[in-house]
């Protein structure tokens, strides 16, 4: 499975996205997570937003899946969940 990681500017951070990253690469081993870039297309985005705003720019990145937005620490599990399946 691939996953495009896309964080924001970090402007308004409410949690630490880096140790979601890399927590992400821990509980989901044997994924290629990576930081997204518009030339691959990836099975999941996860849009690494600090805050409700969620203001990243990640229109133009491609998907065969699902595009994740992540704003709350409390969204973890139901992700991890959710890119498990």
């Amino acid at each position: 499975m691939n996953i495009g990681i896309k964080f924001c500017g970090g402007c308004n951070p409410r949690y630490e996205r880096k140790n979601v990253f890399n927590r992400m690469k821990i509980d989901l081993e044997g994924a290629n997570i990576e930081l997204a870039t518009e030339e691959t297309r990836y099975d999941y985005i996860v849009v690494l937003g600090g805050c409700t705003n969620c203001c990243a720019e990640y229109k133009n990145l491609k998907y065969k899946r699902e595009i994740i937005l992540f704003v709350d620490i409390k969204q973890y599990d139901e992700m991890i969940k959710k890119l498990k399946n």
